[in-house]
């Protein structure tokens, strides 16, 4: 059965279709938003019917990005809570990287110039409306990155040039970092925990005006994988705790060095006395804390990026 997306409300001209109950979920397949599942109390909220355009912009978009094949992104009145503490529209430079990286995947996977912009790439882009499309496409016209054709029915046989391929190539790889830095972690450590919020990131952003996420800091809802490698693709360097052996921060760190992406390790002072990590980074720059003196690690921190980042020029 078709109804208006409750995200998006359809605002791409795309439609939604209502799929078979999960749960106690409502769950739809949207043009624009994806596939997703929304529980029956957080449909029922005012903050949830009473999102502004650009805020709906900005879910549809994270929810585009969390698409997987075997799971469906999962909304509910805590994971949306989540996502009104730390929501942000992304920047018509992302949205012109974006739409430059949609592009090039197709021209990658076809051989064939993008025939329109459908729903999803609109999603995919971050554009609050279609007149913040047009706008994005006039300005990667103008920057050089792409051609495309304008006629009565719209936008069509969208390429790259040859400073688009160049730009593309770049993202693909990280070369256009962002001004943030990426923190992977054990979460549920309650020392840890504390110690990423109430030390790492107040204090880099003190001595650096630089701000450290993690994923939670991105989006609770949904299968994570595609926004993990985004955000540490556009990071501007990665921080890894290794304290717990953690399987994951492992393979965080692994993209994050084979991007070529700054990576600065992390470990508990006495774990990394008697244990050390794995033989493969315990040789790599790695700054020890112990919660009895965070302002030798901040310290020894803050020295270690400015070195590794160059800013002491």
């Amino acid at each position: 059965m078709s109804i208006r997306c409750p995200i998006c409300l359809d605002a791409f001209g795309g439609t939604c279709e209502e799929l078979p109950r999960i749960s106690q979920a409502t769950a739809l397949n949207c043009d624009q938003c994806g596939r997703f599942s929304v529980s029956g109390s957080l449909l029922a909220t005012e903050a949830f019917n009473a999102m502004s355009e650009p805020l709906r912009a900005a879910l549809s978009h994270r929810l585009r990005l969390a698409q997987n094949q075997s799971e469906f992104p999962v909304l509910t009145t805590t994971s949306f809570q989540d996502f009104l503490d730390s929501w942000k529209l992304t920047t018509p430079a992302e949205q012109i990287r974006n739409l430059i990286e949609i592009i090039g995947d197709h021209l990658v996977q076809t051989g064939v110039r993008l025939p329109r912009l459908t729903p999803a790439h609109c999603a995919r882009i971050g554009s609050v409306n279609i007149q913040r499309i047009r706008q994005i496409l006039d300005d990667a016209e103008t920057g050089g990155w792409i051609r495309y054709r304008i006629h009565s029915g719209g936008v069509d046989r969208l390429d790259l040039t040859l400073t688009g391929w160049n730009e593309y190539e770049a993202n693909k790889v990280g070369l256009r970092p962002g001004n943030y830095g990426f923190i992977a972690m054990k979460f549920g450590d309650p020392i840890l925990e504390e110690l990423c919020r109430d030390v790492i990131k107040p204090k880099l952003k003190a001595a650096l005006n630089i701000d450290v996420v993690d994923l939670r800091d991105v989006s609770r809802a949904g299968v994570i994988d595609n926004l993990m490698r985004e955000q540490i693709r556009e990071a501007g360097f990665v921080l890894v705790d290794l304290t717990h052996d953690n399987y994951g921060a492992y393979w965080e760190a692994g993209y994050a060095e084979g991007l070529g992406k700054p990576v600065i390790y992390l470990c508990e002072q006495s774990k990394f006395d008697e244990f050390k990590t794995h033989f493969d980074t315990n040789h790599l720059t790695t700054v020890t804390w112990d919660r009895s003196d965070d302002e030798a690690f901040i310290a020894q921190l803050t020295a270690t990026l400015k070195r590794s980042l160059g800013l002491f020029a």
